[in-house]
Formats: C-alpha cells, structure tokens, sequence
C-alpha cells in the first residue's frame, strides 16, 4: 500500500487547508505521510492515534502536531460518532524562501528534527487553552473568504507557541 499522498493541500502560492472528519462509527483516519505538517484536533470521540509507531490515546479536545513527512493514522477504540478536522500546511506559507530569517530560525530546526514539537496536547498542559483557542480561529477564519492573512496570522501565532513549548 502507498502511504505517500500524491495531492498538495492548498494551492501552490496558498499551501494551506483545513479539512473535517466526522464518522457514525468511531475515529479513523487511514495511514498515510505527505509533506505538509498537520494539526489534527479531536472534536468528538475518543481513539488511538500513531504517529510514526508512537501511539496516543486521544479524546475529544486533544490536539495531535504532525511533523512532515511522518507517517501517522488513527483508530477507534468505540462504535460511537466521532469527528475531528485537520490544518494541513506546507512551512512555504510562512516565508517564500529558505534562507529567511523566519526560516532558519523557526523552521528549519523542526524540519531536521533539532527542534521537536510536542506530538500530543490536552487540557493537562498549561498552554493548551491558548492553543486550543487558535486552532478553532483557524478553523473558523478558514471557513469564509478571503481570510488568508487572517490563518496565517493564527498559524503563526499558534507555530510561535508551540515552538517555544518544545524540546
């Protein structure tokens, strides 16, 4: 099975986009890797997520950072609805080139694996609310036109956060 996905999220001078989940019979999400980096964020259910062989249990308001080209999927634990939306995003909708400033500094390191995201974020960690809050402004600035600079503005603000949160 190829688990590389052959579609760009977005467009190519706006890799950018935000797309919902919802099941009558559990959380899944088929196996599959792709360049872009994704947040997913649980909005009803519960199941285990994987990312590159680490499992997670996950539960509604869980947020999940996917670092490029990691291979990551879900699965339900219970036959219940679940739901969820993922912000799938290429690092080029931050800055047009890799010897920026912002590149080198904020992007760059988590590219090669000098800087890691913390993979799983629930309520128990004390920034979460923060976070919480800008993935639904993205979710919601997404939803209606010509919002672009608005979710880059909150992609940024969240990227900054979790940045400064990571190992």
């Amino acid at each position: 099975m190829e688990l590389k996905q052959d579609v760009t999220h977005g467009t190519w001078d706006y890799p950018f986009q935000v797309h919902h989940t919802e099941t009558s019979d559990g959380l899944y999400l088929y196996p599959h890797v792709h360049n872009e980096f994704e947040i997913t964020c649980i909005t009803k259910g519960q199941g285990i997520f994987y990312i590159n062989n680490r499992k997670y249990s996950i539960k509604e308001g869980d947020i999940l950072f996917v670092p490029s080209d990691n291979i990551h999927l879900a699965n339900k634990i219970l036959n219940t609805p679940s739901s969820f939306f993922s912000i799938v995003f290429s690092p080029d909708c931050f800055c047009a080139s890799t010897q920026s400033h912002i590149y080198t500094k904020y992007i760059a390191p988590v590219m090669d694996g000098r800087v890691l995201f913390v993979p799983h974020l629930d309520n128990s960690v004390s920034w979460y609310n923060t976070a919480w809050e800008l993935v639904k402004e993205i979710e919601a600035t997404a939803a209606e036109a010509d919002n672009e600079l608005l979710c880059q503005s909150s992609l940024m603000k969240l990227w900054h956060l979790v940045f400064s949160h990571s190992t």
